[in-house]
């Protein structure tokens, strides 16, 4: 006959014992939080300032899971705070998802536009946003504020991408982005007709360019023949490269003065700051060394007494592809059109509810 085991139910529970109770009320008391009360995505979406080659602006919007659903929304494009001069700009309606691109005709639209506004209107297409703030569901915006630093991360984003002091003291409409893409993209077109033409003069004046370019106008005449006119405009002025000590910032330089700015500006987001750090790196190790090598490729071909040799023909041909992989990319490293392509990514605001 066996005998029964007896279990003394009032024994005292071990350290571990208490400890796996805790954690089962813990989880079982999430459990019903999650249940009775569930939470929603703080960010429904974002929107993205965007620029084509030719300058002109367009936005990306895309929104998810608007709520309540089944309702009409309208998604405004406003200046900044306390500015009145100028007008909303209505950039759709939809219901509860929206993904749209809008490009509005004008330039440098992030010069003046820096807020986003989500309403929750009825009665047809509102000429302008509502007043009335319960209707307000959604909102976005640049941070406006330097918290000490010299500018802030809206001020960085319109040097960038926009609008720039110096440019425009030059005559130039647009940020540091576009004129170094302008200007890359010579460079590699002129190394490419360089390599491709026979006469002496010719082969010459493309590198002439191409110098005017990398070290600008003010400073190219150091390293040319003296009396070599100016091949390039305005936009020249400024080089892809800069000397220490110059007063005129190169564009290389300069636009990574924006990217470790932005980097360190108050409110922006990790992905902002991320974004930066890897632009600034970029900048520093991978194009700066890359357009300082053709610049050095130029500058011997200049010094030879002819450009019909073999090897002549050959460096001419080393140019062609170092100024190309720069500016459009090898797949090894970091090129001029994809550090544009990202910094227009810098340029994107989460919306979150109002």
């Amino acid at each position: 006959m066996k005998q029964a085991i007896l279990v003394e139910t009032n024994a005292p529970l071990t350290a571990s014992q208490r400890l796996m109770a805790g954690l089962v009320l813990v989880l079982s008391g999430s459990l019903l939080v999650l249940f009775f009360f569930p939470t929603t995505l703080p960010q429904p979406g974002t929107l993205r300032f965007l620029q084509t080659v030719q300058g002109s602006s367009c936005v990306e919007v895309t929104l998810q899971a608007l709520s309540p659903p089944h309702h009409q929304y309208f998604l405004w494009l406003l200046p900044e705070k306390g500015d009145d001069t100028r007008k909303a700009i209505l950039l759709g309606s939809s219901g509860q998802t929206v993904h749209l691109k809008r490009c509005l005709g004008q330039r440098n639209l992030l010069a003046s536009y820096s807020r986003v506004l989500v309403t929750d209107e009825e009665g047809g297409m509102p000429t302008a946003p509502t007043l009335d703030s319960r209707l307000w569901r959604y909102e976005g915006a640049f941070p406006d504020t330097a918290g000490g630093q010299r500018f802030s991360a809206l001020d960085h984003l319109r040097h960038l991408l926009a609008e720039e002091p110096t440019l425009k003291q030059l005559g130039l409409d647009g940020g540091f982005a576009l004129y170094l893409q302008h200007n890359a993209a010579r460079v590699d077109e002129w190394s490419r007709m360089a390599q491709q033409a026979h006469e002496e003069k010719q082969i010459r004046q493309f590198l002439y360019q191409s110098i005017q370019y990398l070290d600008g106008t003010a400073f190219a005449w150091k390293v040319l023949p003296p009396g070599t006119p100016v091949f390039v405009g305005s936009e020249g002025r400024l080089g892809l490269l800069e000397e220490a000590g110059q007063e005129l910032p190169g564009y290389l330089n300069h636009i990574r003065e924006h990217v470790r700015g932005m980097s360190e500006a108050p409110g922006v987001s990790v992905t902002q700051h991320e974004l930066a750090l890897h632009l600034d790196d970029m900048i520093r190790s991978e194009l700066i060394p890359a357009y300082q090598q053709i610049r050095g490729h130029v500058l011997a071909l200049l010094q030879m007494e002819t450009l019909g040799t073999p090897e002549a023909r050959e460096a001419l041909a080393q140019l062609a592809a170092t100024a190309h992989a720069a500016y459009a990319g090898n797949g090894k490293s970091g090129s001029i059109t994809s550090l544009c392509a990202q910094l227009q990514q810098l340029a994107t605001m989460d919306i979150l509810p109002v």
